[in-house]
């Protein structure tokens, strides 16, 4: 189906979502932690205080443990949890493998022994490159006991692939040990960006690599319409990501004021909106019914449900021309020179 990109389409989208959703209360959620790091007294200014990044931690286990079985079934019967990237204008199941394919090739650049995957979901990437390079060592970390269970059984097939459960603010790996790291779809969740960077760039080794898919807002979000605001808030409380996307700029800014040097920035939104329309076309199927979808809203998780809402809505905050939100692949390799981080 075609991508709507009309304020008069938007508004009737949200206006579905309303018949099932109380949109105000979700959007007060939002804004009570947004307020929350607001307060926070760290000079970091996309910082959240300690607390509450526990807090969020345990949001984001949860949110992934309720919404299981909706990404089997409707996502990726092979395991994948992220956006497939693909060429054309029509959703391919093959497009799940950009993401390890392009990691791949940093692989073979740094000629990597060591690889490290954090939020690695239930392994469908580290699989791949297990495979694909039997020589190199692979750790997969997530924060979701779930995750790392359904990954290690898989890894039990490759000698040189391993999952754990942690955290990728606190990896508890040795510094300058690491030749790549890599995150898809997964540091978005993150409570603050420099605390992040900082770990990963403290793993690495000098010239190393970190490798980032993830979704971010575009500049300008406060001169959106007000439609689009509220779209692009539900689309993130939806999707486990109550602090917002961040932009691209404030992840450059805080890498380059670590030492990271950014060696690509591509822009991929494009490759990912054949994924946003299906993935509308399944919530459309929700909505449908307006009396039904808020008995199932009553019935199932409520991570689960909402997923429905960022489906919806995704088409027209990723609108190539007007959207707030964007999909990126970023590159930064951390200084040659020996760092004491």
């Amino acid at each position: 189906m075609p991508v709507p990109t009309t304020d008069r389409s938007l508004s009737q989208a949200l206006q579905q979502i309303a018949a099932v959703f109380d949109i105000d209360a979700l959007l007060q959620q939002h804004h009570d932690r947004q307020s929350r790091s607001a307060q926070s007294q760290t000079i970091d200014p996309i910082s959240e205080p300690i607390a509450s990044g526990a807090a969020l931690k345990q949001e984001i286990v949860r949110y992934y443990q309720q919404s299981e079985i909706g990404y089997r079934k409707y996502h990726s019967q092979q395991g994948s949890i992220h956006m497939a990237i693909d060429d054309g204008t029509r959703y391919e199941p093959s497009g799940y493998y950009t993401q390890p394919k392009q990691v791949a090739e940093h692989v073979r650049a740094l000629q990597a022994r060591s690889v490290l995957e954090v939020g690695c979901g239930k392994g469908f990437n580290s699989r791949f490159l297990a495979q694909t390079f039997p020589d190199v060592q692979f750790l997969g970390l997530d924060l979701t006991p779930l995750h790392v269970r359904l990954a290690s059984r898989a890894a039990r097939l490759y000698e040189n692939l391993q999952f754990r459960l942690g955290d990728f603010n606190q990896t508890g790996l040795a510094a300058n040990g690491t030749d790549l790291v890599f995150g898809v779809d997964c540091l978005c969740h993150a409570a603050s960006v420099s605390a992040v960077l900082t770990e990963l760039y403290r793993v690495l080794r000098p010239g190393g690599r970190l490798t980032i898919f993830d979704g971010f807002r575009r500049p300008g979000f406060d001169r959106q319409t007000s439609d689009l605001q509220t779209a692009s808030q539900l689309v993130e409380i939806g999707m486990a990501v109550p602090m917002g996307f961040r932009t691209v700029e404030a992840w450059l800014e805080a890498a380059r004021s670590l030492g990271f040097t950014a060696v690509e920035t591509r822009d991929r939104t494009a490759g990912i909106l054949p994924t946003l329309d299906r993935l509308q076309a399944l919530a459309l199927r929700f909505f449908k019914h307006p009396w039904r979808a808020r008995l199932l809203k009553f019935w199932m998780p409520p991570y689960l449900i909402r997923n429905s809402v960022a489906g919806l809505l995704m088409p027209y905050t990723c609108t190539l021309d007007s959207g707030t939100h964007s999909y990126y692949q970023l590159v930064l390799e951390k200084s040659a020179a020996p760092s004491d981080r």
